[in-house]
């Protein structure tokens, strides 16, 4: 089986591929997607860094349009025209790398090629992580022929005809963990970890409020923090750890800033974490409620149907992370917020030892691209 992953969602696709590349090696793997997270701040993706230490072809869409600025009718004109370039383009690759099936995990990053994939007639399969549906996977929905879903109340949210609740890969679980201490951490663990992470694009707002209060936050913790790509406008790793030399005395060894944290690395950090604060992406929820870390989540105040927020709400409601609005988020609620949780540690771990997430959706999906491409066969076979 020949398959190309698109989307962009990284984390949830690396767990697939890394389920393909265990459990089927003699499968052949695809990935395509852009070369720019941001394409306005030229903040390169860290995608095909990581796609190729997994040594997978990695296909870049030309100039995908960003549906977020389809509310600017006057930008209309440049969306439809960039739409039918990077169509046409992804088509050529299609037709180059003649795939059996695509796995899509949204965003504007997959229109393209799941729009050429259809006028190809090459299976879809999509996967919807989040609890509130993006304009993308409306879009993407109507083309694929079947809809995997993280959560089993988004289902709803699409045909019931197409729609299969497989929860959300994750690039680890609990039940499966080999830990190894980083190289790169060598502090005495004599102070409680504390680990920023703002995605895989980084977050302009954590990384301000971590070099604003790091001297302070060092004297009771060790700090690692996942910062993000450099940008245009902000070189994060560059700033924060020229910040952190200024900071007298031994305490500024406890400070780890890394643009991204690699899989191997980031599981010795998660058991070994006091508190965790970060941005709500749903993978990012669920792998932090997986590995049972207790957090404080700082929504992106300004995601499409405040995604972020709900995806906070869902840990909160089951008392197992606390939320604080960036609005209200400075130094004071951060103490708030972590005597909260010094004072009810216990149960919180407790909380997120209940909550039970399925541990084989990477393998549901796979099934789910086996059937849809035998299915396909079928009925090409039958006309």
């Amino acid at each position: 089986m020949k398959i190309l992953i698109t989307g962009g969602h990284l984390t949830p696709a690396l767990a697939v591929i890394d389920y393909i590349q265990s459990s089927h090696p003699d499968d052949e793997i695809l990935y395509c997607s852009r070369y720019y997270s941001q394409y306005r701040l030229k903040q390169l993706s860290i995608e095909k860094q990581e796609i190729d230490l997994r040594g997978v072809p990695y296909l870049v869409i030309p100039n995908p349009p960003r549906l977020n600025s389809i509310i600017k009718f006057w930008l209309w004109p440049s969306i439809v025209w960039n739409l039918i370039k990077s169509t046409k383009a992804t088509g050529k690759l299609l037709q180059k790398h003649q795939p059996d099936a695509i796995l899509s995990f949204g965003s504007y990053v997959a229109i393209p090629i799941c729009i050429a994939a259809k006028l190809k007639k090459i299976t879809i399969v999509t996967h919807e992580q989040t609890l509130v549906v993006g304009l993308s996977n409306q879009i993407i929905a109507k083309l694929a022929d079947i809809v995997a879903t993280g959560f089993k109340q988004t289902k709803k949210n699409f045909s019931q005809s197409k729609a299969v609740y497989v929860g959300n890969p994750l690039r680890m679980n609990r039940k499966d963990l080999k830990l190894k201490k980083p190289k790169w951490f060598v502090s005495e663990k004599n102070k409680p970890i504390l680990l920023f992470l703002g995605g895989n694009q980084g977050s302009l707002f954590l990384n301000t409020f971590v070099k604003n209060n790091l001297e302070e936050m060092l004297n009771e913790y060790i700090v690692v923090h996942a910062c993000g790509k450099a940008t245009k406008e902000h070189d994060y790793y560059s700033e924060l750890t020229h910040h952190s030399r200024h900071i007298i005395g031994d305490k500024r060894k406890n400070y780890y800033c890394h643009e991204w944290i690699s899989k191997e690395d980031l599981q010795w950090i998660y058991q070994n974490t006091f508190v965790c604060i970060s941005r709500s992406g749903a993978n990012t929820v669920l792998e932090l409620t997986e590995m049972q870390v207790p957090a404080i989540y700082v929504p992106l105040p300004h995601s499409r149907y405040s995604e972020q927020t709900l995806n906070a709400n869902w840990a909160v409601k089951q008392k197992a992370a606390l939320m604080v609005n960036q609005a209200d988020f400075d130094y004071g609620t951060f103490q708030i917020s972590m005597d909260k949780i010094n004072e009810d540690y216990k149960k919180i771990k407790k909380n997120l030892e209940k909550i039970d997430l399925p541990d084989n959706s990477a393998e549901r999906i796979y099934k789910l691209l086996s059937r849809s491409i035998r299915s396909y066969e079928k009925k090409k076979k039958a006309s």
